[in-house]
């Protein structure tokens, strides 16, 4: 700990920032593999665990099923900065009631 407090603020940015993207890239592969794993089941157990989809479109025998979130922001910037809005777009394609894709954007998409 008494090294940590000997480094630069700069240094200590650096640090957070390093460790905190490489845990993003850690859990966007998590959300990617669960996602896939919910390829193949039925579309009454999507919902049964996913809950009541944020939206819904038909075209013919299949169907999109999507998910949004949004966490908040996060700040970028040393003094002021910017605001991002933190979100994540998952949608499951499903035919004939099997899940047969699902994909996701954002950048809150972690597992």
């Amino acid at each position: 700990m008494t090294v940590f407090k000997t480094l630069s603020h700069l240094s200590r940015v650096l640090i957070l920032c390093c460790g905190l993207l490489l845990a993003g890239c850690a859990s966007v592969a998590g959300y990617q593999n669960l996602l896939q794993s919910w390829v193949g089941s039925t579309e009454l157990r999507l919902l049964a665990n996913w809950g009541v989809p944020t939206s819904i479109v038909n075209e013919g025998p299949v169907k999109l099923l999507t998910y949004f979130k949004q966490e908040g922001v996060y700040v970028t910037g040393y003094y002021g900065g910017w605001a991002h809005p933190l979100f994540c777009t998952t949608t499951f394609t499903v035919n004939n009631g099997v899940v047969v894709n699902a994909q996701f954007r954002g950048n809150e998409c972690v597992d």
